[in-house]
């Protein structure tokens, strides 16, 4: 379906309802993914890190067993037919050097520590099977200036496309740094499902090893599923600067921000239908009265009274993640930022 065809009729009220479940479905995982991170971060805090580090290399031991079952399955085969051609061992030196290309990103992903790091392990792995690779994601780009990688996000299959402007857009054609009448290579990365970004690769002269792209693709989409670590919030002027604070200031800070979140992410989890309906009528904080001001008083208590240079992060993540970024869904009664 064409959203920007005026011509096509409006969804109807089922699809709408479907489409409204599913955000609000988003919205309650993130809120629970927030308020699991806070936790890892206390325990991380507490001496944990051993701990914590088993956990997440267990929860993605399964994904890679899987996938090197499946490469292994998938060169052999390869391999049978090779060696029937007679080019068994240049065919058993690429299956070796592919098997060295995958267990390396996966020690790779297994350690990083943010999205950044993950698109570079994977941009780099990628690197052995093409001449240039760049990674976006939906958010990035202007898929109507890109129609070729709009097809592959939308189809979730691999998309060859002729290396130009039209097809990749202007920004994208320049970064890869195609040459003329040279083609590309689109590979979506998908989890669950959903289009998490795609992985432009531009071939190095030899055939590409669509296969081997495919592969590293799925083994870095989970390590991508993952919403973004939350951005640690400075202190505007005229408080002190970051850097002027004091370290047991900057542990108050930080310990304030996890507060925050946490309080606001347990109203989004536990009352979604509320909250819709509360930001539709603007009226957030008569809905949820009892529940602010209570957090109002400890966040008072607890950060305001004993750190001169305290910032209301609370009444930060209230606009922020609450409301979505309009203060007035807070409503006209709502008392505005801790004095």
């Amino acid at each position: 379906m064409d959203p920007f065809n005026d011509n096509l009729k409006p969804a109807d009220p089922l699809a709408n309802a479907v489409a409204d479940a599913q955000t609000l479905a988003r919205e309650q995982v993130q809120a629970a993914w927030q308020l699991h991170l806070d936790r890892v971060r206390e325990a991380l805090e507490a001496g944990w890190r051993d701990s914590l580090e088993r956990i997440f290399t267990e929860r993605y031991a399964d994904v890679e067993a899987k996938l090197r079952e499946s490469f292994e399955a998938a060169v052999a085969d390869r391999t049978r037919e090779q060696v029937d051609a007679g080019l068994g061992p240049a065919v058993a030196g690429a299956r070796r050097e592919t098997a060295e290309t995958l267990n390396n990103l996966a020690r790779r992903l297994r350690s990083a520590e943010s999205r950044d790091e993950v698109r570079r392990s994977l941009v780099d792995a990628a690197g052995e099977y093409s001449a240039r690779s760049v990674f976006y994601e939906p958010g990035e780009l202007d898929l109507q200036a890109a129609p070729a990688l709009a097809n592959a996000l939308e189809s979730r299959d691999t998309v060859v496309a002729a290396a130009t402007p039209a097809e990749l857009s202007d920004r994208v054609f320049e970064q890869l740094g195609a040459a003329p009448e040279s083609l590309v290579y689109l590979v979506p990365l998908v989890a669950h499902d959903k289009s998490l970004g795609v992985l432009c690769c531009l071939p190095s002269g030899e055939p590409v090893n669509v296969s081997a792209l495919e592969l590293l693709g799925t083994l870095a989409a989970p390590h991508l599923e993952l919403p973004p670590e939350p951005v640690i919030i400075e202190p505007p002027p005229p408080k002190p600067g970051w850097s002027d604070l004091s370290r047991p200031e900057q542990e108050m800070h930080l310990r304030a921000q996890r507060f925050a979140r946490t309080r606001v992410a347990e109203l989004v989890l536990n009352h979604i239908s509320r909250v819709r309906d509360a930001r539709l009528s603007q009226n957030l904080y008569s809905t949820f009265q009892t529940e602010i001001d209570a957090a109002r008083q400890e966040f008072r208590r607890e950060f305001f009274e004993p750190c001169s240079s305290m910032v209301d992060y609370l009444h930060l993540e209230l606009v922020r993640t609450l409301a979505r970024e309009d203060a007035d869904a807070l409503g006209a009664d709502y008392p505005g930022p801790v004095a």
